[in-house]
């Protein structure tokens, strides 16, 4: 992931922790939205993709102070925009104006994410989880 992380910092001019935050919250909001077979099978095909998901995990109250709270509120509010719009293309574009990314940089962001999953596990798969996501085909066009 660091590869993708790298690539969003530049390509969107942006912080390498925001294009971290950005990626971590789109794995998260995939994870809550696609069917865990689907989802496992994408994780497996990205390098780090997992690893990444798994350091996005919330920690057990009381949260901690300064970056992991930052971390485990970007979970409560991936989980909320799942919840609030049943894991729609909206609820995405929402979950990344949490993050900080303008719509354009959302938009932006979740096309260069996806072409480089398609890169990593084939357009089949990474189309079949889009798929999964209300919405978010237009986004890609």
């Amino acid at each position: 992931m660091q590869e993708f992380i790298k690539l969003a910092t530049t390509v969107l001019g942006t912080t390498e922790e925001a294009a971290r935050r950005a990626t971590g919250g789109l794995l998260a909001f995939l994870s809550s939205t696609v069917p865990g077979a689907e989802m496992q099978k994408l994780l497996s095909m990205i390098p780090g993709a997992s690893d990444l998901l798994k350091s996005m995990q919330p920690a057990p109250p009381p949260p901690p102070q300064g970056v992991m709270g930052s971390l485990a509120d970007l979970m409560t509010n991936a989980t909320t925009a799942v919840q609030g719009a049943v894991g729609s293309g909206a609820a995405l574009m929402n979950l990344f104006a949490q993050i900080g990314l303008d719509p354009q940089k959302g938009l932006e962001f979740f096309r260069l994410f996806v072409d480089f999953a398609k890169q990593q596990a084939g357009p089949e798969l990474v189309d079949q989880v889009i798929s999964r996501i209300p919405g978010a085909k237009s986004f890609l066009s």
